[in-house]
């Protein structure tokens, strides 16, 4: 599996110093500073992956301009592994839409399902692409985590062995032990060490 460390566009040089190859970067915050952009940019990984910020931006009262990221992966394509289409959290159909324009434009975005969105989003997706995304449970491993496998579990009932799956947000090792996610990215890298938690092997066991 492969993961992809979250919070590149912050913490690029620590992430590549640690040892790591992958890492995840939000663009809709830091796309208009250079200062920011090229160091990311240049950071030497296997793998930088753009995601648009939706989820963040929604939060914020926010509204990304998609064909300010059309442009902005057109710039830079060259030096990004995979990017993320432009969903749009809550209307499935909307980013259904994006991701449409999006392809119009000569891109290859990865189309993200989300948690409580209509099945058929998802088997229509399972039809059309080879790689697809799935999120909207954040803060649900902590507090719903018996929900949060009942939607994970019937979105593996339909994509496994058909497509392979990333995973937004999903840095618990449980989970990542029960589902077969092609990738995963998370902030828990950092978001652990911030609280002073430590993770140790324990008889070969990460814990």
């Amino acid at each position: 599996m492969r993961h992809y460390f979250a919070s590149g566009e912050m913490w690029g040089e620590h992430i590549v110093a640690a040892g790591a190859k992958n890492a995840l970067a939000v663009i809709w915050e830091i796309w208009d500073d250079p200062r920011v952009v090229e160091p990311l940019l240049s950071l030497p990984l296997d793998r930088l992956f753009i995601d648009s910020g939706a989820f963040s931006a929604k939060t914020r009262g926010v509204e990304i301009p998609i064909q300010k990221y059309i442009s902005w992966l057109h710039a830079h394509k060259e030096r990004i592994a995979l990017y993320a289409s432009l969903d749009v959290i809550g209307d499935p159909e909307k980013s259904k839409i994006n991701q449409a324009i999006m392809e119009r434009e000569g891109l290859t975005p990865l189309p993200c399902f989300h948690l409580g969105e209509p099945i058929r989003y998802l088997e229509e997706m399972v039809e059309r692409y080879q790689y697809i995304a799935v999120g909207g449970y954040v803060g649900l491993s902590m507090h719903h985590a018996a929900e949060l496998r009942k939607y994970l579990s019937q979105i593996f009932a339909i994509t496994r062995d058909r497509v392979a799956v990333h995973g937004f947000g999903v840095g618990s090792l449980a989970l990542l032990l029960r589902y077969p996610f092609f990738s995963t990215d998370s902030t828990s890298w950092y978001r652990i060490a911030r609280f002073g938690f430590l993770l140790t092997f324990k008889h070969g066991r990460l814990g």
